[in-house]
């Protein structure tokens, strides 16, 4: 495999950091820190990104934001993505309707990253951010791996960063079937959900800050076996962290994962439901709008 040339690996090293930032203006010593290179080899990719205008230096306060070309960049990618821009207008619909926030979601390698956001959040635990990138790993990243093969669910299973029992294998097994039936995906919040949260929010902020992913991994395998549940009470109401569904290509393939998250409070089992069967109906409305094709027919 032909490796990438180092400025250029540089500059859309920077170019992610400071999308999934927020917004937040970095200093060139934040930058450097975030992307482990050091100040005098990343201000000539700095210098060359701000003379395309894909940053700007704010000169007073010596930061670096994103500049109108990534802006003009990623409209001209938006209106190029018909799928993305299909499900964005039904993504606004949904955000005021479930009042919620909702994301989009496109899995990049062995990641998942959040390319669209709609809505706002009615709970403080959401942690919902434009170019966060969340491992697929146990137990998140079940949308994709529901729809693929044995071989991708084993693969899953696998890399897990912590040794999965077998008990937890099987329930995972059998949430992945489940999903799969029912055509979406309900996580459950709880404390550890929302610490996972934050150190998210932590690894996108200094991704190669110490400890900040092996964090994200122990809490990721701490929820393998608690995240989902096999069934819902009747009677009880449940603290739902996220509602998922997929959108499909037209290889068959989940080409987004489409989510409701931040909801106000918690849900009984008919409420939930309710809630998944609309996310579900716009899934499959914004698959038939763009020729996609779900293998189940």
């Amino acid at each position: 495999m032909v490796k990438p040339a180092l400025a250029a690996a540089r500059a859309v090293a920077v170019l992610d950091h400071l999308a999934a930032a927020g917004g937040r203006p970095h200093t060139l010593s934040e930058l450097s820190r975030a992307i482990d290179v050091n100040q005098p080899s990343l201000m000539a990719v700095l210098r060359a990104l701000e003379d395309r205008g894909y940053l700007m230096r704010h000169r007073s306060h010596k930061t670096y934001t994103l500049g109108p070309a990534s802006v003009a960049l990623g409209h001209s990618a938006l209106r190029n993505d018909t799928t993305l821009h299909v499900a964005y207008a039904e993504m606004q619909l949904l955000a005021d309707e479930m009042e919620a926030e909702c994301s989009a979601a496109a899995v990049v390698g062995a990641e998942s990253v959040i390319v669209a956001t709609a809505g706002r959040p009615r709970s403080d635990t959401a942690d919902v951010r434009v170019g966060t990138r969340i491992p697929l790993v146990p137990p998140f990243g079940t949308i994709p791996v529901a729809w693929g093969s044995a071989d991708d669910i084993a693969g899953w299973l696998a890399r897990s960063p912590e040794p999965l029992d077998p008990d937890t294998r099987s329930h995972l097994r059998a949430v992945l079937a489940q999903i799969r039936l029912q055509g979406y995906a309900v996580g459950f919040d709880s404390a550890a959900r929302r610490e996972l949260g934050f150190a998210l929010r932590r690894l996108t902020d200094e991704p190669l800050a110490p400890g900040h992913r092996s964090d994200v991994q122990r809490l990721m395998s701490g929820l393998a076996g608690t995240f989902f549940a096999d069934d819902l009470a009747d009677g009880l109401t449940h603290p739902v962290s996220i509602i998922m569904a997929p959108v499909f290509g037209q290889g068959c393939e989940v080409e987004l994962v489409i989510a409701l998250q931040g909801f106000a409070g918690p849900m009984d089992a008919e409420r939930i439901a309710q809630v998944a069967n609309r996310l579900k109906a716009s899934t499959n409305h914004i698959t038939r709008q763009t020729s996609g094709r779900s293998p189940d027919g």
